[in-house]
């Protein structure tokens, strides 16, 4: 009989088990009830309610919900009605708000928002000599983020650096837990400075604080700021976001390889 090579002994195997993913400390598929989703989905057309505001926080929570918002073309012509009157107006920070959230809402239609250079340069200069200059950090991060999404190809143009990191987190820390300003902030910070974030202590009391808002806006039914709070705490809660030319990308788990197998070097043929 002849001493095969390529077979293995089991009993050499090293088979780990899978990892099992840490449970987040926040997750909208397991802390947002039927009624939240309804709620938040109902209060869409109500007239104090900015449509694309709400309808871009419904999407980032949950991608591909637009569909099931029949959000139209009679959407889209309101929503290009009001980008052409600020974009006349020379806005930059009311255009980047509107322009953003029809880039992801509609995203097969983006080439029609026309991001031309004359855009990029007054947002860039909105950007820098307004906001980095007077060192309004907390409005800094807001437009950064939009601009990041809208023109995602010129990132190294935002000149995200340590000033600014250091601006947008000294901003945060004046702010309280529970309110709007420090959510915003810290999720701002997650999307523009991803790799800085195990320098932002969020623990356990500032999710207590961050679900006590969210409480808050569902006991006055603020639907409209329930879904921006829901949305930005996915981001702070997700293991891995980024954004590309697809808008924002959210991976609440990364996936690990939970299985790794050693095979020993194959041995010399022999024959008995």
């Amino acid at each position: 009989m002849s001493y095969n090579p390529d077979r293995i002994n089991i009993h050499e195997l090293t088979v780990e088990e899978p990892e099992k993913p840490s449970e987040l400390p926040f997750d909208p598929e397991r802390d947002i009830t039927e009624e939240d989703w309804g709620n938040m989905k109902n209060s869409l057309r109500k007239q104090s309610v900015d449509i694309a505001y709400h309808a871009l926080n419904l999407e980032i929570i949950t991608p591909g919900v637009v569909r099931e918002l029949a959000l139209n073309n009679v959407d889209w012509q309101r929503m290009k009605v009001k980008l052409d009157l600020v974009r006349e107006a020379k806005n930059p920070s009311a255009f980047a708000e509107e322009a953003t959230a029809m880039k992801i809402l509609f995203p097969e239609r983006s080439n029609e928002l026309n991001l031309d250079e004359e855009i990029w340069t007054m947002l860039n200069d909105h950007l820098n000599k307004v906001y980095r200059k007077g060192n309004h950090w907390y409005d800094f991060s807001h437009l950064a983020v939009e601009m990041l999404i809208l023109f995602p190809h010129r990132a190294v143009e935002l000149n995200l650096n340590k000033e600014a990191w250091k601006g947008i987190h000294g901003e945060l820390l004046r702010c309280v837990p529970d309110g709007d300003s420090f959510y915003i902030s810290a999720k701002n910070m997650k999307l523009l400075f991803p790799s800085n974030m195990n320098e932002l202590v969020l623990d356990k009391k500032i999710w207590d604080a961050l679900k006590r808002g969210l409480k808050d806006r569902k006991k006055w039914g603020d639907w409209a700021g329930f879904s921006s709070r829901v949305m930005a705490m996915k981001i702070l809660a997700a293991e891995e976001v980024k954004i590309t030319e697809k808008g924002i990308e959210i991976n609440m788990h990364v996936h690990k390889e939970g299985i790794t197998t050693e095979i020993p070097p194959t041995p010399e043929t022999k024959q008995f």
